[in-house]
């Protein structure tokens, strides 16, 4: 039951991704990790490394809680570049939320293996966490993102909307500006009637539009994914629009790489799976995350949004190649199809007209929206890549249907697929 080729503990649980860092040729992912059990409980930051993106090596952990009572939770990670704390240049930086006490920043001298705390720590108190920490070029300075559930000017001027769960009234992400790391300023927040679209593990960023040279939007969005586009000054946050997308299905708290060497934007989300401890009482292992991919700001009808496309790198993964033809009639695609049964696979479909296609592989749901797809099907869940991007979705495998190896396409009887092809798909773990 543990996943193939996305990453995954080996041991415990895991859930949100923290602090993903490129540095020194290689990829930092950190996450919330249990390593006393299989469910959520004694949060710790479990460590990941990698050269390619795909094949993970774990670490040992890298923040270790305090006590029951005053955990390691989620934040994010950057390299200070310009020696702004005074502990040298290209130092890495954590930033996380310490349950007993607030936000912390620690650093590390030997490569993002272990981390020595700030003895200003806690650098902010407030009610709340999740700190994302950015460079902001324009005016020299650091900017941390929060996420915060006090009442302020902006909770004030936007009102809840009647939907938005009510534990989440005053939900907003605050801004809090430094020069040196250590000393912080709060200088604004956003909030939007959507309150949910705001809550916690804030991620921030600016991202160019394709096919217009020097502009660009940032993008701000919360745990459950649905981003905002708009401009930021350096205080706050400005809608331009908002929120769009989905939680795209069994995702969460997703979190984007720093500092990668050929400025890509590239995402990893948390994977929310289902256990299995009845099926397999001696389970060690429970959750996942997603593949990376990258997102891209597109023109659209309906205005500027997100793209979302696995990363080049994915095609590491292909072994032999299960199935290929072109204006396919609904028994040949049926009688390809049956090669993914039971497998690791990648599936390239297209049909001949958009809309909603129907689609099962290896027992998971496979259905989108679009003309295309790309789908990728693990042991306990896929990832859907359709519509040039713009639908991403990730559907779990049911527990009661942990044997269905069921693989169709739902096409008309005088229907054709215009393409199918299909790759086995090869393991990340030794």
């Amino acid at each position: 039951y543990r996943n193939q080729f996305h990453a995954s503990t080996r041991r415990g649980w895991n859930n949100d991704p923290n602090r993903l860092v490129y540095h020194e040729g290689k990829y930092h992912f950190y996450y919330q990790y249990n390593p006393f059990g299989i469910f959520w409980g004694n949060m710790h930051w479990g460590h990941f490394e990698s050269t390619d993106l795909i094949h993970w090596q774990e670490k040992p952990i890298s923040l270790f809680q305090k006590t029951t009572k005053d955990m390691a939770f989620s934040g994010g990670g950057f390299v200070d570049f310009n020696n702004s704390a005074g502990l040298g240049a290209n130092t890495q930086f954590a930033a996380f939320t310490s349950t007993g006490r607030g936000e912390c920043l620690a650093y590390s001298l030997d490569g993002g293996q272990t981390f020595v705390e700030l003895l200003e720590n806690p650098v902010v108190t407030h009610k709340g966490r999740d700190p994302k920490v950015i460079w902001y070029e324009p005016q020299q300075k650091w900017v941390m993102a929060l996420y915060d559930e006090t009442a302020c000017l902006e909770t004030e001027a936007t009102p809840a909307a009647k939907k938005s769960n009510r534990q989440r009234v005053n939900a907003n992400i605050a801004f809090y500006e430094s020069k040196d790391l250590r000393n912080w300023e709060r200088s604004g927040a956003f909030t939007d009637a959507d309150r949910d679209a705001v809550y916690e593990c804030p991620e921030f960023f600016e991202l160019p539009i394709e096919g217009k040279a020097g502009e660009s939007r940032w993008i701000l969005y919360g745990a459950q994914n649905r981003y905002f586009i708009g401009d930021f000054d350096g205080k706050t946050f400005v809608k331009e629009s908002g929120p769009h997308g989905s939680t795209h299905g069994a995702f969460y708290a997703a979190q984007t790489f720093s500092d990668t060497p050929d400025g890509r934007r590239i995402q990893i989300g948390w994977v929310k799976t289902d256990s299995y401890e009845r099926r397999f009482p001696d389970q060690v292992v429970n959750q996942s995350f997603t593949l990376p991919h990258e997102m891209k700001l597109r023109e659209t009808a309906d205005g500027l949004r997100v793209h979302f496309e696995p990363v080049k790198e994915c095609e590491k993964l292909r072994g032999k190649q299960l199935a290929n033809g072109k204006n396919l009639p609904w028994i040949k695609v049926h009688k390809l199809l049956q090669s993914c049964e039971n497998d690791l696979s990648e599936v390239l479909v297209e049909f001949e007209n958009e809309g909603a296609h129907t689609l099962m592989i290896n027992g998971i749901d496979a259905s989108f929206d679009g003309r295309s797809a790309r789908i990728f099907t693990d042991r306990t869940f896929n990832e859907i890549y359709a519509n040039d991007g713009l639908f991403y979705e990730i559907r779990k495998r049911s527990p009661d249907a942990f044997n269905s190896t069921r693989s169709q396409i739902d096409l008309g009887p005088k229907e054709r697929l215009k393409s199918l092809k299909a790759y086995r798909l090869k393991s990340i773990w030794k």
